[in-house]
């Protein structure tokens, strides 16, 4: 039998879908570098930008259970352009925001169609390929986030640099029209998902799923989540502007050469939790997460910024793994609101990780916002390590795959 290494894909297919999501992650993207000149322009206190994370967050999160909904019961295309819709309309929204109050309206926009980007992509990834090329397929739609915001944030950055940051909002605009517009229709959506045999498991190839398994694996998007809105889409545009004298343009570079760096790393996660363990992917990464979180509180120069931005952008691919573990133990139907809720929980800490970090950064400073995020990545990943059991394909055999259910 050949290898399901081997075995061939969609690729064509997977491909359009990928370009889909990577569009409208750029899109939606826009917004980080031009984060403190649309404060200036609106007059908006750190905290007030924090809070702008924490309604794209809130956004997401409202959308995140009906669209794994629907991603059980819709096509893919459908979801596509309503998500394409409602990040162009966001960009609008922004593009001619007169005072802070329209900016949060087009913020919570682009936080909705983010959403059904991210549940749609991720449950068309997690089911396209075989289980045991689940960890690369998964990668590769974190691939097509991670180019989304490495293309999205240099673009702005060079727009608002010529022009203002009111001219990189209208060409999300209009971009997002061609998307929805253009996307192609993609009539494939898997209709069961393939379940691997976990190591130490009986003959039918099923898991005791206890709720501190669950509780532990949902903690994963709550912290990356938390990390990422409070660290790379808020701390780090600020402390560069206000504490180092960056340009727009450079903050833009930077976060593009972050989303590089994540785009790689997903590409060694995804091979490793396939020919590895998904917890050997998954536990480093956390780590390393909170390293960059620790150099970020504790650098005064560009270089540290840069490299507390590179390690931040590397240890966060742990998304896409713990997706890969969802997925290796959710039965037939019931992927798209497994998914929802896992986003739910990450959007939970988008939410409250940006407001409370800006506003303990500008009452405390630096290390004092920071150190707290690195504290709760170490405890996540030592509670992944001991608790989350390990769902590589086979438990390190090429056996023959049995469907099965959760305990």
């Amino acid at each position: 039998m050949a290898s399901v290494y081997r075995m061939k894909l969609p690729v064509a297919q997977m491909l359009a879908v990928g370009a889909a999501v990577m569009t409208m992650t750029a899109l939606a993207f826009f917004r980080v570098p031009i984060l403190p000149a649309i404060g200036d322009d609106l007059h908006m206190s750190t905290t007030q930008l924090g809070l702008m994370t924490t309604v794209y967050a809130v956004g997401r999160l409202l959308m995140d259970v009906p669209a794994g909904i629907m991603v059980d019961s819709r096509p893919l295309v459908m979801i596509m352009r309503l998500a394409g819709g409602l990040i162009a309309l966001g960009s609008l929204l922004l593009a001619v925001a007169p005072v802070a109050a329209v900016a949060y309206l087009a913020i919570f926009t682009l936080g909705t169609g983010t959403a059904l980007t991210n549940t749609t992509g991720a449950a068309y990834f997690s089911t396209i390929a075989p289980v045991a090329r689940r960890g690369m397929s998964i990668s590769g739609f974190a691939a097509f986030q991670l180019g989304g915001q490495a293309f999205g944030p240099a673009v702005a950055g060079v727009v608002a640099g010529f022009g203002s940051w009111r001219s990189a909002e209208v060409l999300a605009v209009v971009v997002g029209v061609v998307v929805v517009v253009g996307l192609p229709v993609v009539r494939f959506m898997p209709a069961s998902i393939e379940r691997p045999t976990g190591k130490g498991d009986d003959s039918t190839g099923t898991w005791t799923v206890t709720r501190l398994t669950r509780v532990v694996l949902f903690s994963v998007p709550f912290v990356l989540f938390l990390t990422i809105g409070s660290m790379i889409q808020t701390l780090v545009p600020i402390i560069g502007d206000e504490e180092l004298g960056l340009s727009v343009s450079t903050i833009g570079l930077a976060a593009g050469l972050a989303g590089f760096s994540r785009f790689v790393g997903a590409m060694i996660a995804g091979q490793v939790a396939d020919r590895v363990s998904r917890k050997a992917a998954l536990v480093p990464g956390l780590l390393l997460q909170s390293v960059g979180v620790v150099l970020l509180g504790v650098t005064s120069s560009g270089a540290g910024w840069l490299v507390s931005i590179l390690a931040l952008a590397v240890g966060s691919v742990g998304t896409s793994i713990a997706i890969a573990i969802l997925a290796d133990m959710a039965t037939p139907g019931t992927l798209g609101r497994q998914l929802g809720r896992f986003r739910l929980a990450g959007d939970a800490g988008l939410i409250i990780g940006p407001v409370m970090t800006a506003l303990v950064y500008d009452q405390f400073g630096r290390e004092a916002a920071v150190l707290p995020v690195a504290a709760l990545g170490a405890v996540c990943a030592v509670a992944v390590a001991l608790v989350v059991p390990e769902t590589r394909w086979g438990g390190g055999a090429r056996r023959r795959l049995r469907p099965g259910k959760v305990g």
